[in-house]
């Protein structure tokens, strides 16, 4: 059989491929901690504190050049420098030179701060704390950050690309990832949708319920 983590991967693998066989979407996930909606401040570093104090936009991608960080840091650049300096943008997320093509050589700014790998338990926090979340990769499998920011009741900018239309709903404004312009003018849009997340939708305990029946009705078959 064949599992995919979302719908419009499905349907481009039934596309491809000459499928022959039982298929299943099972998708990914929040951790708990996403979903827990209070700050613990004992947990918290004086140099988280200091962040959350402003209005400011994160972003969660590896180094990958799929994640396009390189627009969305031009598209955040082209914003007045004033609004930058109250809303400084937050980058977060882990990568190796040896695995990705560093797509991350961008102007260096006050207004950009760049954290790399962070724990859960920090990305939980800067989540229910951001202004805005921006999520502006180019293709995705799944979008797991767009998932985590909608638990965590962020605010989120994203792709316009099927698979995160298909994770965020009407829960996120969508912008066009090769477009400057329209990346930052969704950074700045004050329209933006109240986050709502489908907990039936995305969680541990339904995908493994998925995976259980499908096992359950395909190797009774089989037998």
């Amino acid at each position: 059989g064949i599992f995919a983590v979302s719908e419009p991967v499905m349907e481009e693998i039934k596309n491809e491929f000459n499928i022959q066989v039982p298929t299943a979407v099972v998708p990914n996930a929040p951790a708990e901690i996403f979903l827990n909606q209070k700050n613990d401040s004992k947990n918290i570093s004086k140099d988280i504190l200091l962040l959350i104090e402003k209005p400011f936009i994160l972003s969660v991608a590896s180094l990958d050049p799929r994640k396009n960080i390189k627009n969305l840091v031009s598209a955040y650049m082209s914003l007045d420098k004033r609004w930058r300096v109250n809303h400084p943008l937050i980058l977060c997320g882990g990568g190796n030179n040896s695995v990705f093509a560093n797509d991350n050589n961008t102007l260096e700014d006050e207004t950009i701060i760049r954290l790399g790998y962070v724990s859960d338990e920090i990305l939980a926090i800067l989540y229910r704390n951001a202004y805005k979340v921006v999520f502006t990769p180019l293709d995705e499998g799944f979008g797991l950050p767009a998932v985590e920011a909608l638990a965590s009741g962020a605010k989120l900018i994203v792709s316009d690309i099927p698979v995160l239309r298909w994770v965020c709903g009407d829960s996120a404004v969508y912008v066009d990832p090769l477009n400057i312009d329209s990346i930052s003018a969704g950074i700045q849009s004050e329209s933006l949708a109240q986050a709502s997340f489908d907990k039936t939708k995305f969680s541990w305990e339904q995908s493994a319920s998925i995976v259980q029946d499908y096992f359950a009705k395909h190797l009774s078959q089989t037998e």
